[in-house]
């Protein structure tokens, strides 16, 4: 029940967490106090000035001076794991012990939408129901991050959402300000909003969300079309934060109108349904360090331009990640560039203390990485000086977070070879120039910087670099989905749809890890055990880097990709059989995907090409003790017309060939499977 006297009061709330429920690090009450633990004056005075949203109550209320706002609770946290037991319970009493005693005529609250904690399964809709207990009837406001996992149960509890539109986030503060005026003007009775929420119905990595083009900025100017066409209030697209492996977790579509707009429900569900249409175009194809690497130095060799930055978006502190993978350095230091590099960063609180109690100019052992876990690589044992050493504290420069107080907590510079690392106290994303200046650093002064970071990092640093490259490295925030273990988040939003393509040099890798997989399962009774156990990993990459660098003419490798994942491929050789024109040479399907017709996709599609290039017949060998092959080829309508052996790895296996003289056969054989 709203106040009686002309003043209007509004409460403000915070809840602002992005979990990774892979992240090793679970986020505990320090995390948010060296952050964000406010309220009352102490919480406006904080915000004054930057471009967080909150930052945008101040303007509101010198615009309208009957608005008297009073910051209730404020918490945010930088991403990591799920926040320990017991700690939303006490935000949420903190919140409510705020709403208490006072009737309120709004209240606006700033959420990221993508906390995980280890006793709440839904925390920004427990946070909303229990903010609506308290307040009744009266207006709420509520802003997302553009990665929010939005449950649909929100639209029944606040008036007006509205998300994110910039991927890196440089319109928090607009976004707070659109919100709030929203909410102003139904204070006075000017507008009665309703919000609708509808899922897309997919769950994407976020490598390929940037909104200045890709995907998602197809999908922004349509719903911004959509907006000033139909006089809609806001709407929003959420990418959704797929690591936090939540019942929630997806993409969406939230649609603020006024209550009973009747274009409202049609519209939102036809956005929904275009959202899902480009799932496929969020997938990503990142190569591993080596492969850039290696490529780096040749073009290095013939004085192509620098400098490049090489970011290590698994291990992004901004996506839950720990600082503490060693796979990049491990390259880094593998490739042994004799120019100096700059490495950015790790969270090691000992080594940085170590070094500031030895002092500039020692020299010590460390273990760089896989302290936190080693999940993700064992740690890089190197002997390190110290090199500079700083406080830890400086003030965002921007754009994204201008004007946030950081503090890293003791830091130092610690040399390894060419290589400088930058060790911190605190787990903090680097994503501001003024991280760099802190320790007098210029990273365009380097040929080659690595960066823990993602597409957040571009936004302050898109210019600085004449190349910014992303790697695929294991840790929490892989790429690649089929690498952690999701419990909550089913397959089918995890890979909803599969993009079949040519193969590329870069999928080299990927090829060889999944046919090393799939030899291991269905050859294990048919080839050496030794190969098998030892040697097949090493002799597979080695073959598919020399194949896809020079592929014979008339051959064809597809591949099928989802969830950043290679989920199957398929190779065709011309000539390989003199009674066929063409051989299947090799089919895998990503264990966790068969059943789900990738295999006669792959099929058909590589076989309706060979028929655009003139060919005729095709056929493949299979061992005859994989049953399951033999089978699966002749509910396809294949032939055996030869038996055989099949002489590799010094193994001597029976095996039959299977053939089919018509193509187009074969192709409707696929569909039908």
């Amino acid at each position: 029940m709203g106040c009686t006297s002309n003043i209007k009061h509004l409460a403000i709330i915070r809840f602002w967490y992005e979990g990774n429920a892979f992240s090793p690090v679970p986020a505990d009450a320090e995390m948010f106090r060296a952050r964000e633990w406010l309220s009352g004056s102490a919480a406006r005075d904080f915000y004054h000035g930057t471009n967080i949203e909150t930052a945008a109550v101040e303007g509101l209320v010198e615009d309208n001076p009957e608005i008297q706002a009073s910051y209730i609770f404020c918490a945010a946290a930088y991403p990591a794991g799920p926040m320990v037991s017991g700690l939303f319970n006490k935000i949420m009493s903190y919140v409510e012990e705020g709403l208490s005693g006072q009737e309120w005529d709004g209240v606006y609250v700033s959420l990221h939408g993508s906390s995980v904690t280890a006793d709440t399964e839904n925390p920004e809709l427990a946070l909303l129901q229990s903010i609506r207990h308290k307040v009744g009837t009266i207006p709420i406001a509520v802003t997302f991050d553009l990665h929010a996992n939005i449950d649909p149960d929100i639209g029944h509890l606040a008036d007006i959402i509205v998300g994110y539109k910039t991927y890196p986030h440089v319109d928090m503060l607009e976004t707070g300000e659109k919100a709030l005026a929203l909410l102003g003007r139904r204070m006075k009775g000017e507008i009665n909003p309703e919000t609708l929420i509808v899922p897309a119905g997919f769950a994407p990595t976020s490598f390929n969300m940037q909104t200045a083009s890709g995907p998602m900025a197809g999908i922004l100017d349509e719903v911004r079309s959509s907006e000033i066409e139909y006089g809609f209030y806001d709407v929003s697209a959420f990418g959704g934060f797929v690591y936090a492996d939540s019942p929630q977790t997806g993409a969406a579509i939230t649609l603020c109108s006024e209550k009973g707009h009747a274009s409202s429900a049609k519209e939102i569900n036809r956005l929904a349904r275009n959202f899902l249409v480009q799932a496929e175009n969020f997938d990503v194809n990142l190569p591993s360090p080596d492969f850039v690497l290696k490529a780096l130095t040749k073009e290095l060799a013939n004085n192509n331009p620098a400098p490049v930055v090489i970011l290590e978006p698994s291990d992004n502190i901004f996506s839950g990640g720990g600082a503490d993978t060693p796979g990049l350095l491990r390259a880094a230091i593998d490739i042994g560039f004799g120019f100096p590099t700059l490495f950015a960063f790790f969270w090691d609180p000992d080594i940085a203390a170590q070094a500031h109690q030895a002092g500039i100019g020692a020299m010590f052992d460390c273990a760089f990485g896989g302290k936190l876990t080693d999940i993700f690589g064992q740690p890089v044992l190197v002997s390190a000086k110290v090199e500079r050493l700083t406080n830890g504290r400086f003030i965002n420069l921007g754009p994204m977070e201008k004007g946030l107080t950081v503090d890293l907590g003791q830091t130092a510079v610690m040399m390894v070879g060419k290589v400088s690392i930058i060790v911190t106290s605190r787990n903090i994303p680097v994503n501001d120039k003024a991280y760099f200046e802190l320790h007098d650093f210029n990273p365009a002064d380097f040929t080659v910087t690595y960066v823990k970071a993602k597409n957040h990092f571009r936004a302050a640093f898109s210019d600085a670099f004449n190349r910014i490259i992303e790697v695929e490295t294991p840790g929490p925030a892989s790429s690649n989905l089929m690498t952690l273990p999701f419990k909550n988040v089913s397959e089918d939003m995890l890979f909803p749809q599969t993009l079949i393509k040519s193969a590329s040099p870069e999928d080299a890798d990927a090829i060889a890890a999944l046919h090393t997989a799939s030899w291991r399962i269905f050859y294990k009774d048919i080839l050496p055990k030794n190969y098998l156990d030892n040697e097949i990993e090493n002799e597979r990459r080695e073959y598919w880097q020399q194949k896809l660098s020079n592929l014979p003419q008339g051959d064809l490798v597809l591949i099928t990709r989802s969830g950043g994942a290679l989920t199957g491929f398929i190779w065709l050789a011309r000539n390989a059989d003199p009674d066929y024109d063409a051989m299947i040479e090799a089919l895998h399907v990503h264990s966790r995907m068969q059943g789900k017709g990738i295999g006669t996709r792959l099929i058909a599609d590589a076989v309706q090409r060979l028929l655009t290039g003139g060919v005729k017949s095709v056929c493949l060998r299979v061992f005859d003790a994989n049953q399951q092959a033999v089978d699966f080829y002749q509910r396809l309508g294949g032939v055996a017309d030869q038996r055989g052996f099949d002489y590799f790895a010094g193994a001597n296996a029976p095996d039959t060939r299977i053939g089919w003289r018509d193509l187009n056969y074969l192709i409707s054989m696929c569909g039908d499977d």
